[in-house]
Order: structure tokens, then sequence, then C-alpha cells
């Protein structure tokens, strides 16, 4: 499971699994290759980044971009900001982001990039906010993955925005039980993917 920044990092780990990061010299640590033969049981993407990326975010001046900005928590200049502090190291190596580039930003991935991946994960469920600027992206991602996998569902939470699911978790008996709908959701299919291992 991994949310927001940790969904784009569990979307590098698939990438990884399904095409091994290349030696990439420098004073960079090589990455272990995962075993072939382990299957995940599942993958839960929480308002995953589909897009870290800044500079292509310049692209992404509609839809819910546009849309759901003046709602979500988290903002496209807030984004652009870290997006940018995280590629700083990268971005001093040209050779090393154009090599790193497909497990960095998930929007817009070449089509047989994900191929093998039901062979890899057993399940996998990506949420995004209704209100969420990053939606359209998210949703994406998830389709893109559903084209290759049978069991992928996508979850757009009702007027919710990023995260939502976890303050409901966070705040409890504060939340309406019909908010608590798709937190319910997420339960049981986590409940799901662990009984079947």
């Amino acid at each position: 499971m991994g949310d927001s920044a940790g969904g784009n990092l569990v979307a590098q780990l698939l990438s990884h699994i399904l095409h091994p990061v290349p030696s990439l010299g420098y004073d960079i640590v090589d990455i272990p290759i995962i075993n072939p033969e382990i299957k995940l049981g599942g993958v839960f993407v929480l308002s995953p980044w589909a897009n870290i990326i800044p500079d292509e975010m310049k692209t992404h001046n509609g839809g819910t971009w546009k849309t759901n900005h003046k709602y979500d928590i988290v903002t496209k200049s807030t984004l652009a900001y870290v997006g940018n502090r995280v590629l700083e190291a990268v971005r001093r190596r040209p050779a090393v982001l154009e090599v790193l580039y497909p497990y960095l930003t998930h929007a817009g991935m070449r089509k047989d990039w994900w191929d093998g991946l039901e062979q890899r994960v057993g399940r996998v469920l990506v949420s995004a906010g209704e209100f969420e600027v990053m939606r359209d992206d998210i949703v994406e991602f998830g389709r893109v993955l559903g084209r290759v996998h049978r069991d992928v569902e996508v979850m757009v939470v009702e007027g919710g925005v990023h995260d939502d699911p976890m303050f409901d978790f966070l705040y409890g008996d504060e939340v309406e039980k019909e908010a608590r709908r798709e937190l319910k959701r997420i339960v049981k299919w986590t409940r799901d993917v662990f009984c079947s291992l």
C-alpha cells in the first residue's frame, strides 16, 4: 500500500519488478533485482502521485487540474515544487533522468510497460478523490493497468479529496457513516487479499 508519493513509489516498485532498473553508473548504488518467482497478493495505491515530473504538469491545465484546484487539499503548485525538489539530483545527470523517466511518471506511460503485471500481482486497487486535482491522471493510470490485468479496481471516492479515505480512518467516529462507505470497501478489499494468500 502506498498513498500519494508512496503510491508513486509502489508504482516504481512494480515497474522495477517488470523492468529491473539497469545499472546507472556514477555513484548510484545498483538496485537489486526482485526474485521473479515472487508474486504479490495485492497492491493498493491511494491517491497515487501518477506524474512526479513537474515540467509535464505545464500540460495539465485542463480536466481535474483546472476544475478541482479550489477543492483539493493538494495544489498543482505544491506538487510542482515538491516534484522539483525530489528530482533535483537526478536532473544534474540527464542520462540518468532519461533511464529513470518511465519509473517516475505513470501518466501517459507506453502501452506495453505493464505487460506481465498480472503474473506478478494478484489484485490491484487504485483510489482517487472526486475533487482531487490528480483524479484524471489517477483514473487513467488505473485504466492502463486494467488493460493488462483483469483484477484492477479503480475507485473514485464520492466528494473526496486527496487521500480522503485516510481521513475517514483517522477521524473515525466523527465521520458520517455514509462517508465511510469507501473506507469499508478498502478494508474489505485488503482483508480479501490477505485471506486469499
